[in-house]
């Protein structure tokens, strides 16, 4: 009898949800990724035993499968941890795989790599985000052993990658690095999306064995790939936070904020002879808020966003290219 393992949920935008879960059916010690889609009556939407997130099974071990579901496109995300052979020897990668709501494969049969596939260096998935401008951000560990004088040490990296629906990397670099110190950092979590930025935690013992007990360490990160500040100041009761993404843009952009009240916040932008090239006023509800900043009749440039709500106001720079 096959066993399932980590059978969890995500909701969908009609009250279902969408039951992720990953087994060996065929026995032939590779395990698989399945998703089912139940409706709120508790009918199944998909054929019984689930679909696949991938066809091929031989040779490919698929384990902690992270979920994500976008209502803006009606899609599904999955992100896992693989095994595949390479050269007689085991290598390790993340790969991701997008399901349209009828559960067809969007990102091919085998879906798509985002880190891996290499002899020495091993990778786990730790969270799965959906992000406010409907993309995805991915946090993961890297391990890797180096020898150092005398020593082997084992390094536990941690990163961050923003992924966006089509599976391409949103920043340059793909990744961000968040931690590069020595040693295993051990229950990593990560925040859902406050204060412009989401905020990863661990544990780690940086100093072993001076300090047997080691301590808790936290790095936070924005849309834009950005570490830090240490510090996020509160704006005031009237919004905190505000950011431009992507930035820079070769296409609309949002402005993303969190506001405590539901107003109207003024939005200015000026070119950079601080001429104003436009002005409007749009409507904010409490929590989170993103707003559309269209490019069009704008030339590639920079230009400075000018946010203002009740009393307070804060100035972005935002970079056009084309």
């Amino acid at each position: 009898m096959p066993e399932y393992q980590l059978v969890s949920t995500t909701q969908d935008e009609q009250e279902g949800v969408f039951v992720r879960w990953f087994e060996d059916r065929f026995n032939t010690n590779n395990c698989n990724i399945y998703v089912q889609h139940v409706d709120v009556n508790g009918q199944l939407r998909w054929n019984i035993n689930g679909i696949p997130v991938s066809p091929q099974y031989f040779g490919y071990d698929r384990v902690e499968p992270q979920i994500a579901y976008s209502s803006a496109d009606q899609s599904l995300y999955l992100f896992w941890e693989e095994e595949r052979p390479l050269g007689g020897y085991a290598s390790f990668g993340l790969c991701g795989q997008k399901m349209s709501s009828g559960g067809s494969l969007k990102w091919g049969n085998l879906g798509k790599t985002f880190a891996g596939f290499k002899l020495d260096l091993i990778y786990y998935l730790n969270t799965l985000h959906l992000t406010p401008v409907n993309d995805l951000m991915i946090n993961y560990e890297q391990e890797y052993d180096s020898i150092v004088g005398p020593d082997t040490l084992r390094f536990d990296q941690l990163f961050a990658s923003r992924i966006d629906t089509s599976g391409a990397f949103v920043w340059p670099a793909q990744r961000v690095l968040l931690a590069a110190t020595s040693g295993s950092k051990f229950y990593p979590d990560v925040s859902s999306y406050a204060s412009g930025c989401y905020v990863t935690t661990w544990a780690e013992n940086r100093n072993f064995p001076f300090n047997p007990d080691g301590s808790i360490y936290a790095q936070n990160i924005d849309l834009n790939g950005n570490l830090g500040p240490l510090f996020v100041p509160n704006l005031n009761k009237s919004s905190e936070s505000v950011m431009i993404c992507p930035n820079p843009s070769n296409g609309n952009s949002q402005l993303v904020f969190n506001s405590a009240i539901i107003g109207t916040v003024g939005i200015t932008i000026y070119n950079s002879l601080g001429q104003m090239v436009l002005t409007k006023s749009e409507s904010s509800r409490e929590n989170l808020n993103t707003i559309n900043l269209d490019v069009a009749g704008l030339e590639q440039g920079a230009y400075y966003v000018k946010v203002t709500q009740l009393d307070r106001s804060q100035i972005l720079k935002w970079i056009i290219t084309y």
